[in-house]
């Protein structure tokens, strides 16, 4: 059973994400898998899920680590296996699903704290990309489009203030504060002229660091 964010019951309770089928369904899928040690995990929602990173990056020690649905509170309860990995570099995107489940974006920010702060070591590089807005045709594109912006704001210092990279995503992909049409398939998730314009953007920080 697939899931999307609009079945999230209207509870308040951090164990939301438990409400998602596709979290459990994810999360036996990846532990059947072998792989012992990442050089990168890509740690995230839909966004993160839908492409295979490793091939596009040529790298097999890139990892995807999406669940369809996820919110930052899933992201941190499943941190234990991302540790097992043992990664350099985690790249992070999420809040989107927040969002369309009614936490306020000072919530979200809050739940990025705790998860970045759980994620941090000494040697470990962490890469948190800006939250997508939706294409202007959404469900209640007008009011989460203008908490994406509020969102990606507040991140920025959240991420200064802890010593983290911030990955501008949001300012090269948006147009008018929304998702354009044109990198869209259903006005929420990318095509692959929106992934071209996330590579493009995150690739030389990657490069840089790895």
């Amino acid at each position: 059973m697939i899931i999307g964010i609009g079945t999230y019951l209207m509870s308040r309770e951090d164990t939301m994400y438990l409400k998602n089928a596709n979290y459990e369904y994810m999360n036996n899928i990846y532990a059947m898998y072998p792989t012992q040690n990442a050089d990168i995990v890509m740690l995230g929602d839909s966004h993160t899920h839908a492409l295979d990173w490793s091939e596009l990056y040529n790298n097999p020690a890139m990892v995807n680590r999406g669940i369809r649905g996820d919110i930052i509170p899933g992201f941190i309860a499943r941190l234990p296996e991302i540790e097992k990995l043992k990664p350099k570099i985690v790249c992070i995107m999420g809040g989107i699903n927040d969002l369309y489940a009614h936490y306020s974006v000072v919530e979200i920010i809050e739940h990025y704290r705790v998860l970045i702060r759980k994620v941090k070591n000494d040697k470990r590089i962490i890469i948190v990309q800006s939250t997508l807005p939706v294409c202007e045709t959404y469900s209640e594109a007008e009011v989460i489009n203008k908490k994406v912006y509020q969102l990606n704001q507040k991140l920025q210092d959240v991420c200064q203030k802890e010593g983290i990279m911030y990955c501008d995503i949001y300012s090269a992909i948006s147009q008018n504060g929304y998702l354009p049409l044109e990198y869209s398939i259903d006005g929420l998730h990318l095509n692959a002229q929106g992934y071209k314009q996330w590579h493009q953007i995150l690739t030389p920080i990657l490069e840089k660091n790895n």
